[in-house]
């Protein structure tokens, strides 16, 4: 028998005796990602996980967890990838599926994120996150009672479940049980004072019911747990505006673009109060942005309209009025714009045409009423029924002592806030 060279034992000895070191390392870094993780140090976080990752490229719990930390730093590709190489790595581990679905729900891929959410609960039957997050599918989706079963079980399975109080409160609150809802959002808030999305609901819920103080608690709860919580300065905004507190809602609105120069919605609103105020030109450049941003939004057509028809330019505001009712045939406030227009261009017929569809819309909007009374005064005065429009000629200026009709609460878009976990 050959005996083995001195050399070569060396190296087989050295060898293995990196191998616990190496096993060592992945285990100390993976601990340090985790506790990084939970202080919400994400950066620190992702480094500590790569370095895992680095040591043992077949680690699934190192890719999941850097997936989740790479959401919270909205990076959703890279959290995309991290929790399909840990898919692919160990397929029968559940975390990753459920966390997959939450970023194919954020893309609106309801039927992906369905499947992942159930494929982790056939891997992991007693995940109650899973089945909360399987129930806003559903409601989503508009199955209801199934939404319902599911979120029922998830607090089952974890009382302590604040996000599945959350979404039940959403879905009782749809379904016009607004003491339940509340007491499902104040369940989440005391289960977890941190639940922006439930807080922000909560001060939703206070706002219709007049509840304005409460609200605005809720509003800067949620903001003082996230300072750049977008949709809670929008909200806050449309409160502040309830209150009278013009200033303080445009201010809101500002700081709402500032931190995502993508908020159309909160665009749409700041060009609408400043139009209130006066400043046509600046509402103009908000609401312009607004289209720009999305071009199919009727709010902002509508807007840009009553800003239109405010300088004099009523062509335009017609075509606003006009392309926001193609856009939603059933947005009462640009019939009511519309009807304005027409009266003022004398089409009394056109006129109250709009002002009835707006009744078949709202039947007890008290502007169509009055906008029907007088466009029919104005008929029997025996008026002229239309006035021809000559190409070319500068539009017809608005009178600046007209004021602006009695503004409406909707007049104002809603921001939710209200998503996968």
């Amino acid at each position: 028998m050959k005996k083995m060279r001195p050399g070569l034992i060396g190296f087989i000895l050295v060898i293995f005796s990196w191998a616990p070191s190496f096993a060592q390392d992945a285990t100390r870094y993976y601990d340090q990602g985790r506790s990084y993780f939970n202080q919400g140090k994400y950066h620190e976080a992702v480094s500590a996980l790569t370095k895992v990752i680095d040591l043992n490229p077949k680690h699934a719990a190192a890719y999941n967890y850097r997936g989740l930390a790479r959401k919270r730093l909205n990076d959703d590709d890279g959290a995309m990838a991290d929790f399909l190489r840990a898919i692919e790595v160990d397929p029968k581990f559940p975390s990753p599926f459920n966390n997959r679905g939450t970023i194919l729900e954020k893309r609106g891929d309801l039927d992906g994120a369905m499947a992942d959410y159930t494929r982790t609960i056939e891997l992991n039957p007693n995940s109650s996150m899973a089945h909360a997050n399987r129930g806003h599918v559903r409601f989503l989706r508009k199955d209801t009672y199934n939404a319902l079963s599911d979120i029922a079980r998830a607090i089952e399975l974890d009382p302590r479940n604040d996000y599945a109080f959350f979404v039940r409160g959403v879905i009782r609150e749809k379904k016009g049980e607004l003491e339940n809802a509340l007491a499902d959002f104040n369940r989440a808030v005391d289960l977890n004072p941190k639940n922006t999305r439930a807080l922000l609901n909560r001060g939703l819920l206070k706002q219709k019911s007049n509840n304005f103080k409460g609200a605005l608690a809720d509003f800067n709860g949620a903001l003082g747990v996230d300072p750049k919580m977008v949709s809670a300065y929008v909200h806050r905004a449309t409160l502040k505006r309830l209150t009278e507190d013009l200033g303080g809602a445009i201010a809101d609105l500002t700081l709402a673009v500032e931190i995502d120069p993508k908020a159309r919605i909160a665009f749409n609103n700041r060009g609408y109060l400043k139009l209130l105020r006066g400043d046509l030109e600046g509402a103009l450049l908000d609401v312009n942005r607004a289209i720009q941003l999305d071009p199919k939004s009727t709010m902002a057509y509508k807007n840009r309209g009553l800003i239109r028809k405010e300088q004099g330019d009523l062509e335009g505001a017609m075509n606003d009025f006009s392309h926001a009712i193609e856009l939603d045939p059933y947005n009462k406030m640009a019939y009511l714009g519309r009807g304005e227009v027409r009266e003022k261009r004398a089409d009394y017929k056109g006129a109250l045409a709009d002002f009835q569809k707006v009744l078949e819309i709202d039947p007890a909007n008290a502007e169509a009423l009055e906008g029907i009374e007088e466009v029919r005064d104005k008929m029997k005065a025996g008026a002229p029924k239309d006035r021809k429009k000559t190409p070319g000629k500068t539009p017809t200026k608005v009178a600046k002592s007209q004021p602006l009709r009695p503004i409406q609460v909707d007049q104002l878009e809603v921001m939710p806030y209200f998503g996968p976990r």
